[in-house]
């Protein structure tokens, strides 16, 4: 399990951070959810298939959503930093297998599952939000099949494009990882961070989802800093994380640069070619390489 895996998981299975984001996504920001009345079960689900074989799946985190010994509801928790085109296929897995457990007790009162998916990538998720968009009906049968097949919609949370308005009504440690993933989008911003209860936790997160170049150490005092001094904090923390990305971008742009220089005289050498001209001529009027001139060449005289 990679790194990120890890912190992902360790995030989503704080109850208050939990209790945050069901209330955040599904009841308007009310408090309807508590972080004392979730309980976190395990993530390894068992079932038995069609053929009688024991299958197990693997969730992200989960919890039940209890009050007075009654559960309201089962609560998943899926991460993604890249757009799995078979997510929706994904969560049926894991919301059918959630139900299914719940034949183990037949006399049991029957709940509803329900599961987020907390996704971090740089490109908006516009597509693959259902199972009907993913897969493929013959045209001269969508129709008709689509009026008997089930749809299955599932519930992406995109956190960088989270608005500030969004994430200040965000009450857990949840709130401060956002806002970093809105700084990162917009490193010359001016933001006011919330307040962070689980350092080593957002530490962790910083580390592995930012790539900020900084010693934990060193993060965890400044952000265990305040007062007088948290201006100041927050300021050179921007300043960090400005200096980096826009480092990241020169060298993106200076890369495209290259890129462009190299077609320009790809695309002269050919010209050169066209008239006549040896590889090596090229390579001598171009300076560069004759193998690469050569490169260039092949196939296209």
């Amino acid at each position: 399990m990679s790194e990120k895996d890890v912190v992902e998981r360790m995030i989503t299975s704080k109850p208050t951070i939990v209790a945050d984001l069901i209330n955040f996504t599904i009841f308007g920001n009310e408090e309807v959810v508590s972080a004392s009345e979730l309980e976190i079960i395990p993530t390894h689900q068992s079932f038995v298939d069609s053929d009688g074989q024991l299958r197990s799946l693997l969730r992200d985190s989960a919890a039940k959503w209890k009050r007075n010994g009654v559960v309201f509801a089962f609560l998943g928790v899926e991460s993604q930093t890249s757009i799995d085109p078979d997510m929706p296929l994904r969560v049926i897995g894991y919301d059918g297998a959630s139900y299914r457990e719940q034949l183990n007790n037949p006399k049991a009162v029957r709940y509803p599952v329900v599961t987020l998916v907390l996704y971090y990538g740089r490109e908006p998720w516009t597509k693959y939000l259902s199972l009907k968009e993913r897969l493929n009906l013959p045209s001269e049968y969508a129709e008709k099949l689509g009026v008997y097949l089930s749809d299955y919609k599932i519930n992406v949370i995109d956190i960088r494009r989270l608005t500030l308005e969004d994430i200040r009504k965000l009450r857990s440690d949840f709130a401060f990882i956002a806002t970093v993933c809105y700084q990162v989008d917009h490193p010359s911003a001016i933001i006011e961070y919330p307040a962070v209860q689980d350092i080593p936790l957002v530490v962790q997160f910083l580390q592995a989802f930012c790539g900020i170049e900084i010693e934990p150490v060193n993060l965890e005092k400044l952000l265990k800093q305040g007062g007088d001094n948290m201006d100041q904090i927050v300021t050179d923390f921007r300043n960090l994380m400005f200096n980096q990305f826009r480092e990241k971008a020169l060298e993106e742009g200076r890369a495209e640069e290259r890129q462009n220089r190299e077609q320009m005289q790809m695309n002269y050498a050919r010209k050169m070619a066209l008239q006549g001209k040896t590889s090596y001529e090229i390579a001598d009027f171009l300076d560069v390489p004759q193998a690469t001139v050569e490169t260039w060449l092949d196939g296209q005289c």
